[in-house]
């Protein structure tokens, strides 16, 4: 009988990768602000979720050009400090069980986040 490959805790290993103060507190990767004009640019004032978001860097620009932006990530401890900036933007959740109805954004967005599925 073949073994099943293991099943990753995503979870707990971005949580190790958020611990690191220099992620959590540094700057926005110098992409961000060319990310979110892209998607203004594509999208308008569409409503926007931003999967696998962090601490929500490219929310904040994006909410900073009036676009209605969500985020979730499997970190808790990311999720927990971009909501000390971004109050209610950001959940606690898996790309594989998002927790909003069908038709909640007209964009989704997921940067450096497909690879680990």
């Amino acid at each position: 009988m073949a073994q099943q490959p293991s099943s990753l805790d995503y979870a707990a290993l971005f949580d190790v990768y958020w611990q690191d103060r220099l992620r959590l507190d540094g700057h926005a990767d110098r992409d961000v602000l060319e990310v979110a004009r892209e998607t203004v640019a594509l999208c308008a004032s569409a409503r926007v979720l931003d999967v696998g978001c962090g601490t929500g860097a490219l929310l904040r620009e994006l909410l900073n050009q009036a676009v209605d932006a969500r985020g979730i990530d499997v970190s808790a401890l990311a999720v927990a400090h971009g909501n000390l900036h971004l109050p209610g933007r950001i959940s606690c959740a898996s790309i594989l069980s998002l927790p909003f109805a069908d038709q909640s954004f007209d964009t989704v967005l997921s940067i450096d986040c497909l690879e680990h599925l």
